[in-house]
């Protein structure tokens, strides 16, 4: 079984509600840029810029960020924002570490990139 999603931060959104219900999880996502937006998370909530990952770049503030994934706009932060804000960037390191190998897992959360075959089918 799958969860299919548009977007890496999306992926944590569904990782977080299959691990809170004590589900085995496998991602297939590109976890080096959901580390890197924990990572420019912590910049901005200290009051420093960050260029990296672009999806945070043009923020000035950590609160620049919970606006513009409360709007319509960007929604699709939202998830990974609401973690953040209600764990920690600390929280959200650990989920991914807690992600099953694919072999031993329930289910696989995948970006739609990642879950095509070498056909380019899903």
């Amino acid at each position: 079984d799958a969860i299919l999603c548009r977007k890496n931060v999306t992926v944590i959104g569904s990782l977080a509600n299959g691990l809170q219900a004590g589900h085995k999880v496998a991602v297939r996502a590109n976890i080096e840029e959901i580390l890197a937006f924990a990572d420019g998370a912590d910049r901005l909530m200290r009051g420093e810029r960050t260029f990296s990952p672009t999806s945070l770049a043009l923020f000035e503030t950590w609160r620049d960020v919970q606006e513009y994934a409360a709007s319509y706009a960007g929604r699709d932060l939202l998830p990974i924002v609401q973690i953040i804000d209600r764990e920690g960037t600390a929280y959200l390191r650990d989920m991914l570490s807690r992600a099953s190998p694919e072999a031993e897992a329930d289910y696989v959360v995948s970006t739609v990139h990642r879950a095509k075959d070498s056909n380019g089918t899903v």
